[in-house]
């Protein structure tokens, strides 16, 4: 009977010493979870900060984007309209060449006409 006894209590303090470890670990893993959890909180607020940036980022790049194809548009406008010019100017060369060249001629017969 003692000897039952002893084995009933080496078993009792065995389970004893097991449950006692295991509500250390318990304690253990419910400090780390906590830990864990700020983690999780604080790379969550770092995710949507950085996603809220990439937001402001796109809308910014759209932007840049419509100034740059304005800028092009004008560009494109303006070289058109350079063009142009260029092409009026060179009517008006030649026709300041032509009136020129008629002018001489003229000039050239004036005194022809004068000796008649």
């Amino acid at each position: 009977l003692t000897a039952k006894l002893e084995s009933t209590l080496k078993l009792q303090a065995a389970d004893n010493d097991g449950r006692l470890k295991a509500a250390e670990e318990i304690v253990k893993l419910k400090g780390e979870n906590q830990g864990l959890q700020k983690q999780i909180q604080t790379l969550t607020a770092k995710l949507e900060s950085a996603q809220e940036k990439e937001g402001e980022l796109r809308a910014e790049l759209k932007t840049q984007e419509e100034e740059l194809l304005n800028v092009q548009e004008g560009y494109i406008h303006l070289t058109e309209e350079k063009n142009t010019l260029k092409d009026l100017n060179s009517k008006y060369e030649d026709q300041v060449d032509y009136l020129t060249q008629e002018l001489k001629e003229a000039k050239s017969i004036k005194p022809i006409l004068q000796h008649q």
